[in-house]
């Protein structure tokens, strides 16, 4: 049982070199939750983010989800950018998108994060990527607003910047379009590993945006185009899918029971339908 944060530390092989830096740490609860660990525990300050990127090098494989809250709560700009760099570094180090979101600086005032754009167009790309760089900012202890700031007066610099992965994005989804065009029938078997399967005989078809949370026995057809593999406590995996149809997306976690073999998963990879 986790009852202490060094016993956390043991039991994810942090090396001793940084268990200094969390002498002031407290554990405040573990909450399992959707087949994931859930650790809070709180800090008197913000750490140097190589220290953080230690901590999570060591859970990065597990179900550990890490949620941090500080007592000084005084932050300021130098470490709010600090932190977005860390995040970005992390999340989108071999992204397309990585030059642009690494120009982008912040401000802290009033309590609140504020993200600078200085173009609408900048804003339009940054969209796709602000819920999940506000929830990192939360798990990594920063659980305060944060507002965007959209300067449409300034001189269009950030063009330059997304040009690029504005093209890359235009065709990749073009790309998807003809590939998606090319397929048969939604409800069409071809390729399909689960055709056999005993539950696909009265499955109904729908299509990602017609699903439902309490829908059962039912299939969809569309591309995969994000795998993630987690390993459980018991040496299992958990096949986590993102999936589209070009229209709508979905994410599925894929998990051995009685009705499916992990085998049945494993091959299903990124480009495939």
């Amino acid at each position: 049982m986790l009852n202490d944060f060094h016993s956390f530390f043991n039991y994810i092989k942090l090396d001793e070199i940084y268990h200094s830096y969390f002498n002031d740490a407290s554990l405040n609860k573990v909450v399992a939750k959707d087949e994931l660990i859930h650790v809070y525990f709180s800090l008197k300050k913000p750490l140097d983010t190589r220290i953080i990127s230690a901590l999570l090098e060591n859970i990065k494989d597990s179900l550990f989800v890490l949620h941090i809250n500080y007592e000084d709560k005084k932050f300021n700009d130098k470490l709010i950018n600090e932190y977005y760099q860390f995040i970005i570094d992390y999340l989108y180090g071999e992204y397309p998108i990585y030059d642009t979101l690494k120009a982008i600086e912040l401000d802290y005032k009033n309590n609140e994060i504020i993200i600078n754009l200085n173009t609408k167009s900048l804003f339009d790309v940054f969209s796709a990527y602000e819920s999940k760089i506000s929830e990192w900012f939360k798990y990594l202890g920063f659980n305060v607003p944060i507002k965007i700031n959209v300067n449409e007066n300034s001189v269009e610099i950030g063009e330059k910047l997304i040009e690029k992965e504005r093209q890359e994005a235009l065709k990749l989804a073009l790309e998807a379009r003809k590939k998606l065009e090319e397929e048969n029938e939604l409800n069409s078997n071809t390729n399909n590993p689960f055709a056999e399967h005993p539950l696909a005989k009265n499955a109904l078809g729908v299509t990602i945006s017609e699903l439902d949370d309490n829908a059962q026995n039912i299939y969809f057809k569309g591309m995969i185009f994000d795998k993630e593999e987690i390993k459980r406590m018991n040496g299992t995996p958990i096949y986590v899918y993102s999936v589209t149809d070009n229209k709508s997306s979905v994410t599925v976690k894929c998990r051995q029971s009685r009705f499916f073999k992990v085998e049945e998963f494993a091959n299903l990879e990124v480009g495939g339908w």
